[in-house]
């Protein structure tokens, strides 16, 4: 619906005042709801009883989101988790439940995010019956708009309130407050000169008026401004990729001894699998980012689902159960169906895994699709969890099944023979079982440690385990149909290493069996300080690092 055409619904010739207003409101609209058909595909609700929100925001994004807002609308601790010039990542952990009164229409209020902090903190100790909505750059228009819409009401909109309504400086908050407490709420703001600007009051009908004061009248319907603001609206197709390179299998030189392999490969990637831990109150959670970009999908939606659990299984190995999951998100309008693709596939590894996902900073590129994920969780395993190997006369098992695939690895990046071979899949469903087995396995003291497979493979992660300073070593046997440099040095995902003691090794079977994971004994920790693997490597720990 073009302007021109608003006298034909409203039934007269709209006025400069009404004109201003819907263009005001369509344009914060359009500025917020920029990413809201991509959110909708990914976004995901955890059925657990989550208490964290993790928030990704960028300056690069144009909907201006502000972490702070979203926090303190829903009286959560903020807790800064990663900073840059251009990118941020923010928790918001519930420490203490507050629960208000639902107000009952009342006056809607704006306050600046340099006087919302102090206000909240007064609100938390209130009887207030008010309800709370983040407001982000340019985005006023846009929540009063939604709020209307959400509540089937209403707006007497004071005309000091008219001018605000898309500017890139009015970011905030949006307060309802209930009639039955606005002298309590004047008389707190008033108390601790707190500046708010207020919108005006709530209407049982659903209709935009102005008051008095003003020198000309609006008059709009809630569903004549639906139309104009839906009316370009375009729903993309339901498209997904189709097009997948087919895959050949590598020429792969089969050799005698791979002690040269391990040790070329071992200096040329990264020297931990960590996580981030922070501690608040008596509880200690967790949160890392994915460590498998070096493997370039050309399956969009595997792609997506390979980093997810990517980071979500080296929480579990920690003993943490992830709750919540963000990112940053690059993205262009080249290819639609790549984009759902990648899209989805956040999306289905999210339900899978049981994970919350939303809040995701789109970054406009002219690049290639690229997301950079971060998952945050509880530590629900109290003791100490070892990043290596501990002791001795300890037997190695894996859970899940090897499979060996080398597309993308560090193995043929190094021998350069990278060719398009087969890259590591991940099957949503075994991989849920996967984590549940891994937790219950700790929750039970059936496993010392758990290690994902990471970057060179099986022997490589292996390697990395043994401690020189202990004089560890490890003799690993591991039969397989696959070729010599697969079971090496393929990059399985979905495979977890456990270390445990020989009187819990018919007890982890039980456990595995019951939930439906393969697991498999494939060695002993020895105190030799030499690793051996299969007839394929044998050398002295200290000689490899």
């Amino acid at each position: 619906m073009k302007f021109s055409n608003l006298n034909k619904y409203l039934g007269r010739h709209p006025n400069k005042s009404e004109l201003s207003f819907i263009n005001a409101i369509k344009k914060s609209y359009d500025v917020q709801n920029s990413y809201y058909s991509e959110l909708n595909i990914l976004k995901n609700n955890s059925n657990r009883n989550v208490s964290s929100l993790l928030i990704a925001t960028s300056k690069n994004d144009p909907r201006g989101i502000i972490g702070q807002n979203i926090t303190q609308s829903q009286f959560l601790r903020e807790i800064k988790l990663l900073s840059n010039q251009n990118k941020k990542l923010f928790v918001g952990l519930t420490l203490k439940k507050y629960i208000f009164k639902k107000p009952k229409f009342g006056c809607l209020f704006f306050i600046k995010r340099s006087h919302s902090k102090h206000l909240i903190n007064k609100i938390k100790s209130s009887n207030l019956r008010i309800s709370v909505d983040p407001i982000h750059k340019s985005g006023l228009g846009f929540s009063i708009y939604n709020f209307l819409k959400h509540n089937n009401c209403g707006l007497l909109l004071n005309i000091t309130a008219f001018d605000i309504l898309y500017k890139k400086s009015t970011n905030g908050l949006l307060l309802q407050v209930d009639n039955r407490s606005l002298k309590e709420f004047e008389s707190l703001t008033s108390s601790y000169n707190i500046t708010t600007n207020k919108l005006g009051s709530l209407l049982n009908e659903q209709v935009i008026k102005n008051d008095s004061k003003s020198n000309e009248s609006i008059m709009l319907p809630i569903k004549i401004i639906d139309t104009f603001i839906n009316q370009n609206n375009v729903h993309d197709e339901d498209i997904m990729q189709n097009s997948i390179v087919d895959y050949i299998k590598p020429n792969l030189k089969i050799k005698k001894n791979y002690n040269v392999d391990l040790k070329t490969i071992l200096d040329k990637t990264s020297k931990n699998n960590y996580i981030d831990l922070i501690k608040v109150k008596k509880e200690t959670f967790g949160y890392c980012s994915h460590d498998i970009d070096y493997i370039k999908y050309d399956d969009y939606f595997m792609n997506a689902t390979a980093l997810i659990s990517n980071a979500s299984r080296k929480l579990i190995c920690n003993g943490i159960i992830p709750e919540c999951g963000s990112g940053f998100i690059s993205t262009n309008k080249i290819n639609n169906s790549l984009k759902k693709s990648f899209l989805k596939g956040i999306h289905s590894a999210a339900h899978h895994l049981n994970i919350n996902m939303d809040h995701f900073s789109f970054i406009p590129s002219n690049s290639s699709l690229l997301g950079n994920f971060y998952i945050f969780g509880r530590k629900v395993i109290n003791r100490k969890i070892e990043n290596k190997f501990n002791d001795s006369d300890h037997f190695i098992s894996i859970l899940g099944t090897h499979t060996g695939e080398l597309g993308g690895s560090k193995y043929l990046s190094i021998y350069k023979n990278d060719i398009a071979t087969t890259k590591p899949t991940v099957d949503l469903l075994t991989e849920a079982r996967l984590q549940i087995a891994v937790i219950e396995a700790f929750k039970d003291n059936l496993i010392e440690t758990a290690t994902p497979i990471h970057e060179g493979g099986l022997a490589t992660t292996l390697a990395r385990l043994l401690s020189v300073r202990k004089n560890l070593g490890a003799r690993v046997h591991f039969s397989s149909k696959i070729e010599v440099p697969q079971v090496l040095f393929g990059e399985t995902q979905g495979l977890v290493i456990v270390s445990l003691k020989e009187s819990n090794i018919m007890e982890l079977e039980r456990l595995c069996m019951s939930i439906g994971i393969p697991n498999t004994t494939i060695g002993r920790i020895t105190n030799n300080g030499v690793f051996s693997f299969n007839d394929n490597i044998k050398i002295k720990v200290k000689d490899i690092f």
